[in-house]
């Protein structure tokens, strides 16, 4: 169980970083050739949370960038949120091992 949990933490750890690699490069695109974008979204920037955050991820769950962007930044944007999507699973999957893991542990010792 042990191996299990490791790895999961692992993959979770080099997923989230390459979530954040994409979603910089994403805000990166934006700002660079799609300003007015970029702006519509509070000009939102890699490591900062706050309302623009939100306003990306929504952009990406709501898929406009259908609507207002060019090829490359959408199929960026397209790939992400499917990656995000994965990323979101992979966490939960790994929480609930890791909780089954702690009650299997408490309950063995008794």
């Amino acid at each position: 169980m042990n191996d299990i949990v490791r790895t999961l933490v692992v993959a979770v750890m080099i997923t989230g970083l390459v979530g954040f690699i994409l979603h910089a490069f994403l805000y990166w695109l934006l700002r660079r050739h799609r300003v007015g974008v970029w702006e519509q979204l509070g000009r939102p920037g890699f490591l900062e949370f706050g309302f623009g955050s939100f306003k990306l991820l929504r952009f990406l769950w709501r898929r406009d960038y259908d609507l207002v962007v060019d090829l490359r930044t959408r199929r960026l944007a397209h790939f992400l949120r499917h990656y995000m999507m994965v990323y979101t699973v992979l966490f939960i999957v790994t929480a609930i091992v890791i909780l089954i893991g702690g009650f299997v542990a408490m309950t063995t010792r008794s």
